[in-house]
């Protein structure tokens, strides 16, 4: 499904990002950079998506609502999860963009 990878495996490269770390800044200058057009210009498919909504209830549940509450970088984060509704593939790995650099 990659063919420009050369790879003989068949593959889907599929990016999830938050819409706020969809453009950012590069560290040594002003020029801003789109990651979804980035990330398909490298032939992943990017889905752009907000942190999914959900109920926080159980033991922790009010300590762990005081720590996301305003917290932008949990919430972009938690759009991560949206992986877990990719079940058309038979195998998902999840890399987050910071274990990349």
């Amino acid at each position: 499904r990659n063919p420009a990878s050369g790879s003989q495996y068949d593959y889907r490269a599929v990016a999830i990002v938050h819409p706020r770390a969809k453009r950012c800044r590069l560290k040594d200058g002003d020029e801003i950079v789109d990651r979804a057009l980035l990330l398909q210009n490298l032939g992943y498919e990017v889905l752009v998506k907000e942190a999914p909504e959900f109920e926080l209830s159980g033991p922790g549940a009010e300590v762990l609502r005081a720590k996301l509450d305003g917290d932008k970088r949990a919430d972009a984060g938690l759009a991560a999860l949206h992986a877990y509704q990719l079940t058309k593939f038979d195998a998902v790995a999840l890399v987050d963009y910071g274990t990349l650099v």
